[in-house]
């Protein structure tokens, strides 16, 4: 007998027939499926709007990543502009370093070129070489070294130089352009 029992709780618990839809308007119609149609929407709704939220947070971190990466630039270019400044400050006092160890004036200092203390120190020394004075004819240089005076000739002189000279003068200069020309 127990299992008679146990038979009719059971029979009493399964749903019956009645209560499930038949038809597709009964479904629609039955409030359990209005009750999750409307959770769905409702959920549907809430997607969207948290998408929308996402899409919104995305664009305003891109728009922030943008102005950083402007900004990274910008400092970027910045710290270009000086490291190239410093260079050419540094470039500048080497140049007028050497210049002023080899002897040049400021302004031929400021005309080496080179990019690297060598050849800057190379150009200064071909400078050097070429910018030492002469020493005009006729002076006497430093140890007695100096060049004799070339005397004047004729040839050498304007129509007026020669008219405005003393009579000795021009006899003078007639003698020596002619022990010249012998010689």
């Amino acid at each position: 007998m127990p299992d008679e029992k146990d038979n009719t709780l059971e029979d009493e618990t399964k749903p019956t027939n009645s209560d499930f839809p038949t038809t597709w308007d009964e479904v629609f119609e039955h409030p359990r499926f209005k009750q999750l149609y409307a959770q769905n929407a409702e959920l549907k709704s809430k997607l969207a709007d948290l998408e929308s939220q996402r899409k919104a947070e995305d664009t305003k971190r891109l728009e922030e990543q943008e102005q950083w990466k402007e900004l990274a630039e910008q400092s970027k270019q910045e710290l270009a502009d000086l490291q190239a400044k410093v260079a050419a400050s540094e470039l500048s006092a080497l140049r007028l370093k050497i210049g002023t160890e080899l002897g040049l004036p400021v302004d031929l200092s400021n005309r080496l070129s080179g990019d690297d203390e060598e050849s800057i120190r190379k150009d200064a020394e071909t400078m050097v070489q070429y910018s030492k004075p002469v020493a005009p004819q006729g002076t006497i240089t430093e140890g007695g070294k100096g060049t004799p005076p070339t005397p004047k000739g004729l040839s050498d002189m304007s129509v007026e130089e020669i008219v405005g000279m003393s009579a000795d003068k021009k006899k003078a200069l007639i003698e020596n352009s002619t022990l010249v020309q012998s010689q």
